[in-house]
């Protein structure tokens, strides 16, 4: 696989070394880095996947201009892939004024949104755990992931057409912050897939990248939605 790594304003210094940690030991394809500049037609058509990884999701695109926005949709359209995890899921999700409103998906409870570093279990759909092989409920690292639910009617997100979004994994436990609603996070998504036009969205609240054996299931899932 051709693999595209954003590492720009935004992306975190610890989750860049997991991802290099992961390529040192075959956990995922060797990967070029781009930067805001890169988010062209031209240069994402050299790739099958673009990662957007953790950080901050406003700083991610705070860098990508309407033209960088407007590729990175039609690269889309036209095939690539793209995956977001944590800050990466913030910047695609569709309710924030900086959003890149690229998946069907608002944050709720937005002024709470740092509900804290813990361990957390989510539980897989039966479908998507038998097509990775691994159990229906594990446990991963969490830290100020996004908390999202479906926003709907689908005709306000931007004049785009989502042929299909599903729920690909749920939160199992609640994790709050202070002043925050109890109850929001159980059975809520904490991984979808959204198809657009002839490219697929992954987005990911929990950092896979930071959890031993949930690492080993990104190669997988790059591997299925290819």
């Amino acid at each position: 696989m051709r693999i595209a790594l954003y590492v720009d304003d935004g992306v975190g210094a610890s989750t860049i070394n997991n991802w290099l940690m992961m390529a040192k030991e075959g956990l995922i394809d060797e990967f070029e880095v781009v930067k805001a500049k890169d988010i062209t037609k031209t240069k994402l058509s050299l790739f099958n996947w673009l990662i957007l990884p953790g950080g901050s999701g406003s700083g991610i695109c705070s860098k990508l201009t309407e033209d960088n926005r407007k590729e990175l949709e039609e690269s889309i359209s036209s095939g690539l892939n793209v995956m977001g995890i944590c800050a990466g899921m913030y910047a695609l999700s569709s309710n924030y004024d900086w959003s890149l409103n690229l998946i069907p998906y608002q944050v709720v409870d937005k002024p709470h949104w740092r509900r804290g570093n813990c361990i957390t279990a989510i539980e897989f759909s039966k479908a998507i755990a038998t097509k990775l092989k691994t159990k229906q409920t594990i446990e991963v690292v969490y830290h100020n992931g996004p908390i999202v639910e479906p926003k709907v009617p689908e005709i306000v997100y931007t004049g785009k057409s989502f042929r299909k979004f599903n729920v690909l994994a749920k939160f199992k436990d609640d994790v709050v912050a202070e002043g925050g609603k109890n109850g929001l996070m159980p059975g809520s998504p904490a991984m979808v897939h959204v198809k657009h036009g002839k490219g697929n969205i992954i987005a990911i609240s929990p950092h896979f990248e930071k959890t031993p054996k949930a690492n080993k299931l990104i190669k997988k899932l790059l591997k299925l939605y290819i």
